[in-house]
């Protein structure tokens, strides 16, 4: 499935409020939902706002207790693929430091039970030795002390019998020759040793071997839910799926660039000022501390994109109620956990505090009134 860039980011808001409209029209409050779920109530009211991206699992999680008619299942499902499907650019990924990376993939090995990866290029993390891994790091300008030992410390779920993992390289990924041929040999022996594991499986594509389709990218699935995709983009930088792996793609090569001004930069040598004169704000004064008029400037040529000129129009708008949403009142006791039943009529919510107070002597209550808004333009 193929998504736009406006799409991907159009789909989580699009989720949160599709989630929260089903939570109303099942009559169900936050807090029994997040019962439901066996989440926190703080983290369904994140994901209906717009400030969490839920998971898959999440989203069938609250499908499932909502108990929505198959249609909304399947509009919700795809904007949860939507919401959950970003591209990350290895800048980025440096940015956020590599070690940080290993953390996230790391989550993510612990999350699934089995593994599928196709390498095209380089081995992977898991499968590499100390050496191998250094090797492939050393190319960052950045310290990679912390990836290298993220790399070697995911290597452990590789021993945990309750995941399976299964490996296909091409053979130029296994003897690619990132490091030294003694070293290489090490890496081949470690290759060998780890696919006795019973539940680990590794294959090895060979050079002669037709392949009806050719592979394009590197790719890793976690069980069916999750696909990573890294593959590289015209000028040296690589797009994401949520990288397999960091630091297996290079960054532009400087040497690659083309000499001469920037964009928006006149190559013209620019005229230098009279050491003697001095600008002071708008002023400039002579040698001796004289203030002088300064000559006229002659009128600056636009740099870049030439901008046309527009006329704008202010367009009254205003705030008012959502149409598909009502105000519903909710209130909490001060002094216990007791909660009033959220309703849409804020006499039934006082009766039952009030009957509360007649049961408990508790007279201290928080009234909440929740309501939705949207900006419309004024007529």
């Amino acid at each position: 499935m193929t998504f736009e860039a406006e799409q991907l980011g159009e789909s989580g808001t699009e989720l949160a409020f599709l989630l929260r409209d089903l939570r109303k029209r099942a009559g169900l409050s936050g807090d029994r939902l997040a019962a439901r779920c066996n989440m926190s109530q703080s983290k369904v009211s994140r994901i209906e706002n717009g400030r969490t991206r839920p998971s898959l699992v999440d989203v069938e999680q609250i499908l499932r207790a909502l108990d929505a008619p198959p249609e909304l299942v399947s509009e919700a499902s795809a904007l949860a693929r939507m919401a959950n499907t970003e591209w990350r650019n290895l800048r980025e990924l440096r940015r956020k430091g590599l070690g940080t990376r290993q953390a996230e993939l790391k989550a993510l090995e612990a999350s699934s039970t089995h593994m599928r990866y196709f390498l095209l290029s380089m081995v992977t993390g898991l499968l590499a030795t100390p050496e191998y891994v250094r090797a492939s790091l050393a190319h960052s300008t950045a310290d990679t002390s912390k990836a290298v030992a993220g790399k070697l410390g995911r290597q452990a779920v590789l021993y945990d019998a309750s995941k399976r993992f299964t490996f296909v390289l091409t053979e130029q990924a296994v003897r690619w020759p990132v490091v030294s041929p003694l070293a290489l040999a090490e890496q081949m022996d470690r290759l060998a040793s780890l696919s006795y594991l019973p539940n680990v499986q590794i294959g090895v594509i060979p050079v002669g071997a037709p392949t009806p389709r050719t592979p394009l990218s590197t790719f890793t699935i976690y069980d069916a839910v999750l696909v990573t995709i890294e593959r590289e983009q015209s000028g040296g930088s690589t797009d994401e799926h949520t990288q397999d792996d960091d630091g297996r793609a290079g960054e532009p090569d400087p040497s690659r660039r083309r000499p001469g001004p920037r964009r928006g930069m006149s190559a013209v040598p620019r005229r230098r000022r009279d050491p003697s004169q001095r600008p002071v704000g708008r002023r400039l004064l002579e040698g001796d501390g004289r203030e002088r008029r300064a000559p006229h400037a002659p009128p600056r040529r636009p740099r870049g994109r030439v901008m046309s000129r527009a006329v704008l129009r202010f367009v009254t708008h205003r705030i008012t109620r959502h149409p598909d949403t009502d105000v519903t009142f909710e209130a909490e006791c001060l002094h216990c956990k007791w909660k009033a039943e959220p309703s849409t009529d804020s006499a039934a919510v006082d009766v039952e505090c009030m009957s509360h107070t007649g049961l408990s002597n508790h007279r201290g209550f928080r009234r909440i009134c929740t309501s939705f808004a949207m900006v419309v333009r004024a007529e």
